[in-house]
């Protein structure tokens, strides 16, 4: 079995535009070379771009310097290899006895990194679980004298955490007469 990533958006963990919702405002994509980016900002956002582990760095690069894409990048292919053995042990006149093995994510009992889900870290909550909304800017505050909203950068933005279950093991009998 597999399964295509889960689209996912770089939002602002803010209202940013007033409507009342705190999940679903698209981020401004920071230029860390633009001169009139502030120095914290600049720096997260290169650690944010220098990260090899970052699943979205050419999405964020796609976009710098203007606000990203809805739903613009996935999260990697997932597969999953479930296995089933039995055998049939044949008893007294018609009678049998079925032994059955399942084994649930076969690849990774043989190699752990196999036959995980690669997810996003927990972003913000919202009605729709098959998008999944992770944010890039955190909210500070609010700058009266330029009229602007103060930011952190999530530094995480994009990396990936291993998770899906472990491979399982099931031994089964039916007897049928």
């Amino acid at each position: 079995m597999g399964s295509n990533g889960r689209p996912f958006s770089a939002v602002v963990n803010g209202d940013i535009n007033g409507d009342e919702s705190t999940s679903n405002d698209l981020a401004f994509v920071f230029d860390p070379d633009d001169a009139t980016t502030p120095p914290a900002i600049a720096t997260s956002m290169r650690k944010v771009l220098g990260n090899p582990r970052n699943v979205a760095r050419e999405y964020l690069r796609d976009h710098l310097g203007r606000i990203a894409s809805r739903n613009g990048v996935f999260a990697p292919w997932t597969e999953r290899i479930d296995m089933r053995l039995t055998k049939t042990v044949r008893t007294r006149g018609s009678q049998y006895a079925e032994i059955g093995l399942d084994v649930y994510n076969f690849a990774n009992l043989l190699n752990s990194r196999w036959g995980a889900d690669y997810l996003l870290p927990v972003g913000i909550s919202n009605q729709n679980p098959v998008v999944q909304r992770i944010p890039l800017l955190n909210v500070v505050g609010f700058n009266q004298a330029t009229q602007q909203y103060v930011y952190t950068v999530n530094e995480n933005f994009g990396v990936l955490q291993k998770g899906g279950n472990p491979y399982q093991i099931q031994l089964a009998v039916r007897y049928g007469f």
